[in-house]
């Protein structure tokens, strides 16, 4: 493999604590520039197994497109995979420990426009469409189940997998069930298996509630590009359209615009709770980069002090505490938070398994479970009654490191409503387990 070590920063961040105004500083640590790579890298998209192991994709120089990898942090980077096929790799997703993607465009589109590993990454392989398309996003609920997003012509199309990649459904062919004309899609969000959030190029909005098989559009009151959607949970939602920030508090239902009055655009949005997001991009006409930071849900922005002179193109957080932050000119920063910072950037910040507290409790006829995974892998969550027997399954997938939520209806495997009384919902992964109890009052 070809060693590639890439701009590495390090940032302290700024425990919010609740304050709308906080700031979140980031410092140039070091910079270092491997002399054999010459070409113009440009990252995309980034994803952390962990504190220490990571990926990247976007477009190796004139080579074409880029897999690299990271196992130190983000300091240094391996160049795991090149196709001169890719003008680049736009997104990368990881599925299990043996199991990734990443998809990509290319002016010239002739197929195979998205690759797999089943190996952990040490060789790709290209798969096989019913149509030229370029690829903007991958997404896999599990091993089998998995969707990519593409531009065909101008227009956004979806296809499905139930087996692992080997045959492709199309279950999005460019028009919402009300009507409105998809031009080409360039974001995405899953609330979860069957909650879909698509946006694309003209103020496009459109979103699923049964996992894709029907689409309906949603005006957002915007005609800039929307570049990046995140939900925290099923009410609180987040996207970015050019230079505007917009935000949800009910499902998407509504969005309301933020109060910024930028030049800048706006490439990608994270949020590691409902109220504490950041938000990336770059100052037009100069290729420099920017990050916004909100601590009251995305009702206001500050500008965040950072040391990179690059746009900066894709977000991801472990958690509160540790993120990184990819973008142009081989750049990736990195910020630990004050509250675990550490001495050397190569150390793990730590993370524990949690299991909160369901919400509301006593309930009826749902609540809310949230919980956070210290690093990728299997997850399970299990409903039990008194007696010990299981009454549902809410959870068994692979997961990405990070919090989130799952709802439960109050109804058992079957289908069927459950009686009132105490339940015990259950956690485990590789990391441990964990049990709580709650009351159903019907």
């Amino acid at each position: 493999m070809k060693h590639l070590a890439i701009i590495s920063f390090l940032a302290l961040l700024a425990v919010f604590a609740g304050d709308a105004s906080a700031q979140t500083t980031w410092t140039l640590l070091s910079q270092q520039v491997d002399p054999l790579i010459t070409e113009a890298v440009t990252l995309n998209d980034i994803y952390f197994i962990d504190a220490y192991n990571g990926w990247a994709v976007g477009t190796n120089g004139m080579a074409g497109g880029g897999i690299f990898k990271t196992a130190d942090g983000g300091s240094t980077w391996d160049l795991a995979f090149s196709s001169s096929m890719f003008d680049s790799f736009g997104d990368f997703e990881y599925v299990s420990s043996t199991t990734m993607w990443a998809g990509g465009t290319k002016s010239t589109a002739k197929k195979r426009l998205l690759y797999k590993s089943t190996d952990g990454g040490s060789t790709w392989e290209a798969q096989d469409f019913p149509a030229d398309f370029s690829v903007f996003g991958v997404h896999f609920n599990n091993e089998n189940t998995g969707y990519v997003m593409t531009v065909e012509n101008y227009v956004g199309k979806i296809y499905m997998t139930t087996d692992g990649g080997t045959n492709w459904n199309n279950v999005f062919d460019g028009k919402t069930s009300n009507g409105w004309q998809a031009e080409s899609l360039s974001s995405y969000c899953f609330v979860d298996d069957s909650t879909i959030w698509v946006g694309g190029f003209n103020g496009f909005l459109m979103h699923s509630t049964d996992g894709g098989s029907t689409w309906n559009y949603v005006d957002i009151s915007s005609t800039a590009h929307v570049n990046s959607i995140f939900f925290a949970d099923a009410d609180h939602g987040w996207l970015v359209a050019a230079s505007d920030v917009l935000y949800t508090t009910d499902g998407g239902a509504s969005w309301n615009k933020t109060e910024l009055d930028l030049d800048e655009q706006f490439h990608d949005i994270w949020f590691i709770d409902t109220l504490h997001g950041w938000a990336c991009g770059g100052t037009n006409g100069t290729n420099s980069g920017i990050i916004y930071s909100t601590g009251d849900g995305g009702k206001t922005w500050v500008q965040d002090t950072i040391g990179s002179p690059s746009d900066l193109k894709g977000l991801f957080f472990l958690h509160g505490s540790l993120g990184w932050a990819c973008g142009t000119s081989k750049t990736v920063q990195q910020y630990i938070g004050q509250s675990t910072a550490v001495e050397n950037p190569g150390e793990e910040v730590p993370m524990a398994l949690n299991l909160e507290q369901n919400a509301p409790n006593p309930f009826n006829p749902e609540t809310t479970i949230s919980y956070l995974v210290p690093a990728a892998g299997r997850v399970s969550i299990n409903i039990y009654s008194l007696s010990g027997q299981k009454v549902r399954t809410l959870v068994d997938s692979e997961h990405r490191a990070g919090k989130t939520s799952v709802v439960w209806d109050g109804t058992d495997n079957m289908g069927m409503a459950v009686s009132s009384g105490l339940y015990i919902y259950h956690i485990s992964t590789n990391s441990g387990s964990i049990s709580r109890k709650m009351m159903l009052l019907r």
